[in-house]
């Protein structure tokens, strides 16, 4: 008949062959090791006395006395006094409670087991503390038994990777701009913020840079390239914008102009854009603003281009230099200067750009023809230090004067022409009869 089980209570001991170490007694319910006596050697009689054989009788290993059935049931080996002794004894090795704070695993000491340090399937007391991986276990080394068990890991843990939280490999870098695209846009707002444009104008330049960078032509240029072509990008929403400005407006803000104005045709072809006319009056106001001249200045530097334009000499030419020109004949209208001012002077007085000296002569040739051309003024007197004081009324008659200047031209050209074919008409009959 089996035997009970120490650990689980059910009488399911029995004993089995073991190879090379004789026969064990195992429970085969729990599988735990039972090294206790047998049960025909155990008897509880009704009248609570025990009667047990005095040969296999269990005593206490501290004083000798023998041990209830009760207390030997529980697995204890030694009495309740010497129990007590045990337990108050100041040498022992107490144990400390869970630390939650702990913060290495020399600092972390676990109770994982009730009641005293004695194994409940053997009875012995050689029990080690056992780790393996995050787990700590109670295991008896006279039968192997494992008493308790505990887990060393906390309920919040959590690990990552990498120090910063995306899915690049370790090796790589963090996005970043083109050089190219990032020059472009510094490039822009030097120049916003130079010629304090709008911030609509500086955002819409910049969104046409983005659309000409990714073209092969201008994604495998150089960084200057690029930089011309955002300038020229800015250049041209201004004037989409009818702002009155040009290209010489950004010359002195660039380290070569030629690479600008090349850059400039290249994004009006790449985006098949038209510049519209720019209006020559709003370009006037923008142009002498600052410089401490009225509006009646301003009215007549517009009425003298106006007369220019009659003449075809705004045609292809720089608006700015038209400009200075139409300004310094106001300036002498005035009678500031009388004369003696000359045109150079007069730049290096209010500090504007070179003027071609071509385009200044055909001016002043049409002025001078123009004011020869009035019936109450003697032509020989009329000369470039005179010739402010009629300036005035050339403005005034410009239609008549431009009729009879042009009327006298076409008159002696003709009458050239008619003399031409009569010397031509007798220089071939007098061949004729020389032949004859």
């Amino acid at each position: 008949m089996p035997d009970i089980c120490l650990s689980c209570g059910v009488e399911a001991v029995i004993e089995v062959e073991v190879d090379g170490e004789g026969s064990q007694r195992i429970c085969i319910e729990c599988a735990s090791v039972a090294s206790g006596p047998r049960s025909e050697e155990i008897s509880t009689p009704d009248d609570n006395e025990t009667s047990p054989n005095k040969s296999d009788e269990l005593v206490c290993e501290s004083c000798g006395e023998t041990l209830s059935t009760s207390l030997v049931l529980e697995g204890l080996q030694t009495c309740p006094e010497c129990q007590a002794l045990e337990d108050n004894d100041p040498n022992q090795e107490k144990k400390l409670p869970l630390c939650c704070n702990a913060e290495t695993d020399r600092d972390l000491n676990i109770e994982i087991s009730h009641g005293t340090d004695v194994c409940i399937s053997c009875g012995c007391k050689d029990l080690i503390r056992d780790c393996i991986g995050m787990d700590e276990r109670k295991v008896c080394r006279g039968c192997g038994s494992i008493l308790a068990e505990s887990d060393l890991v906390g309920e919040e843990f959590f690990g990552v990777s990498r120090s910063y939280m995306n899915t690049l490999p370790t090796y790589a870098n963090k996005a970043q701009k083109l050089k190219g695209l990032l020059a472009g846009h510094n490039k822009i707002s030097i120049l916003h913020d130079k010629l304090c444009f709008s911030e609509v104008i500086k955002a819409e330049a910049l969104e046409m840079f983005e659309k000409v960078f990714y073209k092969k032509e201008v994604f495998y240029a150089q960084i200057v390239t690029k930089e011309n072509i955002a300038a020229a990008c800015l250049f041209i929403v201004c004037r989409l914008h009818d702002i009155p400005i040009c290209l010489t407006h950004f010359k002195p803000h660039l380290d070569k102009f030629s690479a600008f104005t090349k850059a400039n045709k290249k994004v009006l072809k790449y985006l098949d854009i038209t510049l519209p006319h720019m209006n020559t009056s709003s370009q006037v106001s923008h142009y002498l603003e600052g410089h401490g001249f009225d509006s009646k200045m301003v009215d007549k530097v517009k009425d003298i281009l106006f007369l220019c334009r009659q003449a075809w000499l705004t045609q292809g030419r720089a608006r700015e230099g038209l400009i200075v020109i139409a300004l310094y004949y106001a300036y002498l209208s005035v009678g500031q200067g009388k004369g003696k001012v000359t045109l150079n002077k007069f730049r290096e007085m209010y500090k504007f750009p070179a003027v071609s000296s071509n385009l200044h002569k055909e001016c002043n040739n049409l002025f001078l023809k123009l004011a020869r051309t009035l019936p109450w003024v003697s032509g020989s007197i009329i000369t470039m230090k005179t010739l402010y004081r009629y300036i005035d009324d050339i403005l005034k008659y410009q239609n008549s004067l431009f009729h009879l200047a042009f009327k006298r031209d076409y008159m002696s050209s003709s009458s050239d022409n008619a003399e031409n074919s009569c010397t031509e008409s007798s220089v071939g009959a007098s061949s004729s009869l020389m032949t004859s």
